[in-house]
């Protein structure tokens, strides 16, 4: 019974500490499983600058310089801190992911686990036909959290 207990217990804390932003469009990197569930593995990515997941060999999605995109993310886990409200911070980079320009920023709130998003972003007004890095970042600033969760979609602009 003790047994039990304790997997229950280290279960939830797992699950507490682990599964928090999914990029939905453009696709993010790697695959998509189980993102409908709060704390989903695919949505726990914590290793900077893209949560571990490498560039894909081809660009995901074509985006027309200078144009506005809808970038669309789900809080797949809640993490919000009332007293030192977190962000979410979408961003954009072509050096192979040394530097990332930011884009656009929202402000967490509390709105619960499994929240969808839709955000507006204009694209810089520069087509380099190279590929690209589109970042989204889920900044807690929780400190029963980790600090930052990363999702990445590689892009080009033309």
């Amino acid at each position: 019974m003790k047994n039990l207990v304790f997997v229950s217990i280290f279960s939830a804390m797992v699950a507490i500490g682990t599964a928090h932003l999914c990029m939905l469009s453009p696709p993010q990197r790697g695959s998509m499983l189980n993102i409908n569930k709060p704390a989903s593995p695919d949505c726990a990515l914590l290793p900077e600058p893209c949560g571990g997941r490498n560039a894909s060999l081809g660009t995901t999605l074509a985006i027309k310089e200078g144009s506005r995109f809808v970038v669309a993310f789900q809080k797949n886990l809640d993490h919000f801190y009332p007293s030192n409200p977190g962000s979410f911070k979408i961003s954009l980079s072509f050096d192979e992911e040394k530097t990332f320009q930011l884009l656009q920023f929202l402000p967490d709130t509390s709105d619960p686990s499994l929240t969808l998003y839709y955000m507006n972003v204009t694209m810089p007004a520069m087509p380099l036909k190279k590929p690209g890095t589109l970042r989204i970042a889920y900044v807690t600033q929780n400190p029963e959290a980790p600090a930052v969760f990363y999702q990445c979609s590689d892009i080009m602009l033309y």
